[in-house]
């Protein structure tokens, strides 16, 4: 005799379908309360029970069309560890998902099919989202069809993010499906999930049905392989308007479901108010000219929008690396030079916020310290103190351009330099105070070089004054000070260079020290 679940739901026949974590099998209610059959989706895997409950918990809590009902459920209590007690009770989907082959290709270059499922999901979710509700798992697989026609569910809140309740995903888990997961979202560990999220995966979703199962590759929306599907007329262009507020960094996409609903209604009415607005042909054309310019604007917006935080985090990146390896490197040589005489320090440079220290370049470039470490020399007898400093340093550069347009934002490597710096003990400040930077240490084979400054006057080269370079000077000089520049993506290739810079930079500074009378030079 079949088993009955819940004492009253028996399977009629072969499973409907099967994921990763459970099964769905058509059944009928023995109880005879209700008639016809159901869909009844059984977990698989008892360490998924924490996301069975949030399931149940979501459905029972969403009541909007076109978000599958929840008919019955199993108990939430002490069922983890039996697999054939969890389980859930929908109406069944007879119209199959939107992953199926048959069914994506109603949607292919199809506005009207595909404007009528994509406002039907865009209201579920700002119903859900409106109850405290964030699917996440936004995908093909999970929009059910009720029949043949184009009605809709939302199904499948397994993973789906409750405001209020506890993170049912572990820190590091990545959620959703890679494919239509928001970007926020893939490392893994996005603790302060919003509603753009789902905007994100409806947008991508949107794109498979009106391009009949393209999956749209990360932000290349308006990549000519897959802008072209939008020059079919004006609704679709204004399609691809909409899709690019969706399909796009955080900082830029809409924060709510409700501005994409007020969009679908515009585009799906569009037609019918040009006709209302009796709109000629040129006029049409010029609208269509003036929003592919606007397209273009916002698509060089979103570039470079993306190239800055790429190069800000290739930056960040190098700065945590450059700090490790500084803090290890000057703890050793703290620990090896240190002796009764001689107290060594190895510090994190106080950078203040707000306030990056700038060493000028010329007149169009500049130096700023983003990070450093120092090695900190208190010598009892005779009394003195001496910093060595290592900084490691982004390059501004001022760009002038003519006109209105500025050029395109740079999608290369930013340029870093580690400097070599000597820096004085504090005279006010007590104990721990920062010490003041005074100069720069010279190459090596710099060092003695005679500098001729010439400056013109009534058009004729004068010899202004000469410049012998010592072992610390106050100008930095780029080919003779101690540096190392480098693109950021090359760290790892240039550490070698760096530390070597060091090993340089400490004999110069502990020849400097020694000196009975050291002086900065120019």
């Amino acid at each position: 005799m079949a088993k009955l679940y819940g004492g009253r739901w028996r399977i009629t026949g072969a499973a409907l379908g099967r994921g990763g974590q459970s099964e769905v099998f058509r059944v009928t209610d023995d109880s005879g309360a209700l008639q016809g059959e159901y869909a009844l989706k059984r977990v698989l895997n008892p360490a998924r029970h924490d996301r069975f409950k949030v399931e149940i918990e979501a459905i029972g809590r969403l009541q909007h069309p076109n978000i599958v009902t929840l008919i019955d459920h199993s108990a939430l209590e002490d069922s983890e560890g039996e697999v054939e007690r969890q389980y859930l009770v929908m109406p069944v989907a007879s119209g199959g998902s939107l992953a199926d082959t048959g069914r994506i290709a109603l949607y292919k270059e199809n506005i009207e099919a595909t404007l009528q499922v994509a406002l039907q999901l865009a209201t579920a979710l700002e119903a859900a989202h409106a109850a405290g509700v964030i699917h996440r798992d936004v995908k093909p697989a999970n929009v059910l069809f009720t029949g043949n026609g184009h009605e809709v569910w939302l199904s499948d809140f397994g993973i789906c993010l409750i405001r209020e309740a506890e993170r049912n995903t572990e820190l590091h888990e990545v959620v959703g499906p890679r494919s239509f997961i928001a970007p926020e979202l893939e490392a893994g560990g996005q603790l302060e999930v919003t509603p753009a999220a789902d905007i994100y995966s409806l947008g991508k979703l949107i794109y498979f049905m009106i391009s009949g199962g393209t999956t749209l590759p990360r932000e290349e929306l308006n990549d000519p392989r897959f802008a072209r599907l939008f020059e079919r007329g004006d609704r679709y262009r204004q399609l691809h308007l909409m899709l690019t507020r969706m399909l796009c960094p955080l900082n830029q996409r809409w924060r709510t479901v409700a501005e994409v609903v007020a969009q679908l209604k515009s585009i799906e009415a569009w037609e019918s108010s040009a006709i209302t607005l009796a709109l000629d042909t040129t006029a049409r054309e010029g609208i269509a000219r003036l929003q592919g310019l606007a397209l273009r604007k916002q698509q060089e917006a979103a570039e470079a929008a993306a190239a800055r935080a790429s190069r800000e985090q290739l930056v960040a990146s190098v700065r945590q690396a450059f700090s490790a390896w500084a803090e290890l490197e000057f703890k050793k040589l703290a620990a090896h030079i240190a002796t009764p005489q001689i107290t060594v320090r190895a510090l994190p440079l106080a950078l203040a916020p707000n306030e990056p220290s700038v060493i000028q370049l010329d007149n169009q470039s500049r130096y700023e310290v983003i990070a450093g470490f120092e090695l900190v020399f208190e010598i009892s007898e005779p009394p003195s103190g001496h910093s060595l400093q290592l900084l490691l340093c982004s390059k501004r550069t001022v760009q002038v351009y003519v006109g209105t347009t500025p050029p395109p934002f740079p999608n290369v490597a930013p340029e870093l330099a580690v400097l070599s710096a000597y820096a004085r003990p504090p005279s006010a400040g007590g104990p721990g105070a920062a010490p003041r930077r005074a100069g720069f240490l010279n190459r090596r084979q710099s060092i003695g070089q005679v500098l001729r400054h010439v400056q013109m006057q009534r058009g004729r080269p004068t010899l202004a004054r000469s410049v012998t370079l010592t072992r610390v000077a106050a100008i930095f000089r780029p080919e003779h000070s101690l540096n190392t520049p480098f693109k950021a993506d090359e760290w790892n290739v240039v550490l070698a260079k760096v530390r070597a810079q060091l090993e340089e930079a400490l004999g110069i500074f502990i020849e400097f020290a020694r000196e009975e009378h050291p002086s900065i030079g120019p």
